[in-house]
């Protein structure tokens, strides 16, 4: 489909975890479709599991990742699709239900890495003069 329709018609969610699973390589698929990606998910896992973490917990090139993206025609925010659950902050007794603190800690830590996620994203749009 990819191949048959132009870019302004059809394109892609780009879903970091799920290639990093699925999709072997990953990078190249990405790489050669990277001037389709309209959305984003981006999450981290080990690459055996879909495990939703937020980046740096899995093994996941974000630099790598980040300097292809930036150089993609991909213009909206980054966005992430995270969970707590395979993380230090998840509450072991109860998922659904887990102590205010331990979401606060969770959130917190979140976001400082997706911003560190952003920050190599931005440094590899300016360094492409895309912004």
């Amino acid at each position: 489909l990819l191949a048959t329709y132009p870019a302004e018609r059809f394109g892609i969610t780009f879903d970091a975890g799920h290639s990093h699973i699925y999709i072997s390589p990953g990078w190249e698929f990405f790489c050669k479709w990277k001037d389709r990606i309209l959305a984003l998910h981006l999450h981290d896992n080990d690459s055996t599991e879909d495990k939703h973490q937020p980046p740096f917990y899995g093994s996941i090139d974000w630099d790598a990742l980040t300097k292809v993206l930036a150089s993609s025609t991909y213009n909206a925010p980054l966005s992430f699709e995270i969970g707590m659950r395979c993380t230090p902050f998840a509450h072991t007794e109860d998922l659904r239900n887990p102590p205010p603190e331990k979401i606060e800690a969770f959130m917190t830590d979140a976001y400082e890495r997706c911003v560190r996620v952003h920050k190599f994203f931005e440094f590899y749009q300016k360094k492409l003069k895309k912004i």
